[in-house]
């Protein structure tokens, strides 16, 4: 017999799996698909702290082949795969929303009234920095080629 606390867990495991099955189908997430986000390292930034006076901060069109992590402390897993289990606000995996529209967003947050997601440049790569992991995540996850963002250039 399980205690409490077990079962607990047990509750919000099912739950978590369950959140997952959904956004892997919203998604139209084939295993193929999977396989290539568990074999895409998702890094932890491991670069010099942002201070005033070592960044320049510009808004910018990326290339998302090169974003391959996250400055935010948190680090969700050790691929893109488990990032996108980490995600937890469902509100970003409306039904409302298709693949291309997941891309426009990435495109053009101006015409979708929300903020530019924030990263940071360092030695050639791009890690997640501030708002926009749900957004950036997912253009990951559909393979989407680039976001409109706002680069914090690490300068050395």
């Amino acid at each position: 017999m399980l205690s409490k606390d077990e079962e607990f867990l047990q509750m919000i495991q099912k739950e978590e799996e369950e959140l997952l099955k959904k956004k892997i189908t919203h998604l139209n997430l084939l295993e193929e698909d999977i396989e290539q986000l568990k074999s895409l390292p998702y890094k932890n930034y491991d670069g010099p702290d942002k201070t005033s006076d070592n960044y320049k901060a510009y808004y910018a069109t990326i290339n998302l082949s090169d974003l391959i992590g996250s400055a935010r402390g948190h680090i969700p897993g050790e691929n893109w795969f488990e990032c996108l289990a980490d995600c937890r606000r469902m509100l970003n995996f409306d039904p409302g929303y298709s693949l291309e529209s997941y891309k426009e967003i990435l495109l053009d947050p101006d015409s979708f009234d929300v903020d530019y997601p924030d990263v940071i440049l360092y030695e050639g790569k791009y890690y997640i920095d501030g708002g926009g992991k749900h957004r950036l995540t997912i253009g990951k996850c559909i393979s989407a080629s680039e976001a409109k963002v706002i680069v914090n250039e690490i300068i050395k």
